[in-house]
């Protein structure tokens, strides 16, 4: 079934890999500020993501798959620490808009629709950051590139890796019984991506300052 997702959710595909966010973070002309904020949300985000991960885990049949889902939620823990460390990122009490809405939507699902559609509304954060990382390749090369660990985290052949095994646990479960949900359910969190590199970018000015 995620082959079908991803079909259907080229448009966004094509926005994400195009927006000034990414492309200005990959090219590393992005300004500091802006990544700072983002970076002070994701780790929000990522500690919300890795404990969701674990909720699917521990709702999961199988033992393998429940062991796959374990080892990506401390696996984020452990990326969440290793990035935000190096990048020394700001600590925020609540997070901005986006992040609020995307957390919201990813625990209803996570937590109380069909297990399938719960793991295809966490999907989006695996398959849009493997696509965007396949698309820095450049980036990886150059020494002095301000977000280098950031951007290679997510070009690395372990991440895509893990995206792959994410992907295959979610087509082994899948139930065609819940189609349109999982399909409404993963375009809804890869809105919500979307909305975040959004904010990230635009917003920042008129919202925060960082010292």
């Amino acid at each position: 079934m995620f082959e079908k997702l991803t079909k259907i959710a080229k448009p966004q595909l094509r926005q994400v890999l195009s927006h000034s966010f990414n492309t200005e973070l990959f090219d590393g002309t992005l300004h500091s500020d802006n990544f700072r904020f983002f970076l002070a949300n994701d780790a929000i985000y990522l500690r919300g993501y890795a404990r969701l991960l674990n909720i699917i885990a521990n709702r999961l049949d199988q033992p393998e798959h429940k062991s796959i889902f374990s080892k990506f939620s401390s696996e984020t823990i452990e990326t969440e620490l290793l990035i935000h460390r190096t990048f020394e990122v700001e600590k925020l009490s609540t997070p901005c808009g986006s992040i609020t809405e995307y957390l919201a939507h990813l625990d209803e699902h996570v937590n109380h629709s069909p297990i399938s559609v719960g793991i295809a509304s966490v999907l989006p954060c695996f398959w849009l950051y493997r696509e965007l990382g396949k698309h820095a390749a450049i980036a990886q090369t150059n020494e002095t590139h301000p977000y280098k660990l950031w951007v290679e985290t997510y070009a690395s052949p372990e991440f895509y890796e893990a995206t792959e095994l994410a992907i295959k646990t979610f087509d082994e479960i899948a139930d065609i019984k819940y189609e349109q949900q999982t399909i409404n359910t993963f375009l809804t969190s890869v809105e919500h991506e979307i909305a975040f590199w959004e904010e990230s970018y635009s917003f920042y000015p008129r919202i925060y300052r960082f010292k």
